[in-house]
């Protein structure tokens, strides 16, 4: 009589992973950290509980796999945008471009931010800090030290460089829950939602460029 055949760990797949990830960003999106579910997430993804637990091994950790991946999918382009070598004024108006064009792509980013802030950022700092290194070693700057150039560029103040990112960042994540409060105190209505960011993102560059000509951008550096 042979013995028993030994059962083997499922191999890892990154499709299914993909698939975990994508299901755990809507769920931790509609209910944050604490209220998201494990088993919601295996249903959506249409998987067995267990995978998770393969995958990813805790909640934790798949929650902050999930923040990672979103905070590599901006800050890169953001790093290659900013440290490129076009004019100062196309590299700024690309920025907003790659910022619209994440939150588009990952409608659950803002969301995500949002509750992880409200419920202390403990998950968002770490997740940040664990990326940073490896920013380090592919740009060879940190995130300050970034945005201390970009303020140089603009200005020749470092300090600046921190609040070009908050103005394009505050007013990019404004355009996406906006149209809730506007619609809400009948302002305007938005039916057509992509003409709607279309507008904003040009409305965004125009303001975003004002304050850094404002801050003594030159004209030199203009596109």
């Amino acid at each position: 009589m042979g013995s028993p055949k030994k059962s083997h760990p499922p191999q890892p797949d990154a499709t299914t992973a993909q698939r975990i990830l994508e299901a755990a960003v809507s769920e931790f999106a509609d209910k944050g950290y604490f209220g998201a579910r494990t088993q919601a997430i295996a249903d959506a993804a249409g998987v067995n509980k267990a995978l998770i637990h393969y995958y990813f091994r805790t909640k934790e950790k798949l929650y902050h796999e999930v923040l990672r991946s979103l905070l590599d999918s901006v800050r890169t382009r953001l790093f290659e945008t900013f440290l490129g070598p076009d004019p100062l004024e196309t590299r700024l108006k690309r920025a907003v471009d790659v910022y619209m064009d994440v939150i588009s792509a990952n409608p659950g980013i803002v969301r995500i931010i949002h509750r992880e802030v409200i419920d202390g950022g403990h998950h968002l700092r770490l997740a940040f800090s664990e990326r940073e290194d490896s920013m380090t070693r592919l740009f060879g700057l940190t995130s300050a030290e970034m945005l201390e150039r970009l303020g140089m560029e603009v200005s020749g103040r470092p300090e600046d460089g921190l609040h070009i990112f908050i103005n394009m960042v505050g007013m990019t994540v404004a355009s996406f829950i906006s149209p809730i409060v506007i619609e809400a105190v009948g302002l305007i209505e938005t039916p057509d939602f992509n003409s709607y960011l279309d507008a904003r993102r040009a409305s965004i560059k125009t303001m975003f460029l004002a304050y850094a000509r404002g801050r003594g951008l030159r004209s030199k550096d203009r596109s």
